[in-house]
């Protein structure tokens, strides 16, 4: 939920209820980065499949002060943020992370980005590469992954049991 500063009365708690706007449910994760030179918050529901990643950026009008009190009669005038991308991934996404120009999603079969101008997914392990077929095991086995590091033009890919890999 979103609550704007300005409506915290230490005085009266239940006034940002008031004011309080939900921005998603359920919700499994979310993360606050930048990407495409923007400040973005993304929310991930995890819990069906295929798993929605909705993006939202702040809303700048909505932030500025104003005294205006037709912008209040505009649907989604007062909404502090607005959706920037909302789309599915056919899998259940474990951990996403912000990139300069997309996401990297992490999930049972490994990971994977998404290019948020083009909306293309490519993988980011070579799927004939025998060394990586822990990624590939049977559902029951399969080491989920933990974290995505940027190391100049590589990736460090991180798995759940202290399994590293670099990539790049």
């Amino acid at each position: 939920m979103t609550i704007p500063l300005e409506a915290l009365n230490p005085g009266n708690p239940m006034a940002g209820l008031k004011r309080a706007k939900e921005i998603s449910s359920p919700t499994s994760f979310f993360k606050i980065g930048t990407c495409l030179e923007r400040t973005l918050l993304r929310v991930v529901n995890a819990s069906t499949l295929p798993s929605t990643i909705k993006i939202l950026e702040p809303n700048e009008q909505a932030i500025k002060k104003s005294k205006s009190s037709f912008r209040k009669l505009l649907p989604g005038g007062n909404d502090i943020l607005r959706v920037f991308k909302e789309f599915p991934i056919p899998v259940e996404a474990s951990s996403i992370h912000f990139l300069k120009t997309g996401l990297c999603v992490g999930c049972a079969e490994g990971f994977g980005m998404v290019n948020l101008e083009t909306m293309d997914i490519m993988s980011l392990l070579n799927s004939t590469d025998a060394l990586l077929d822990f990624v590939r095991k049977g559902p029951r086995d399969k080491t989920p992954p933990t974290a995505i590091y940027r190391i100049e033009d590589h990736f460090l890919l991180c798995y759940d049991g202290e399994i590293c890999i670099l990539c790049g």
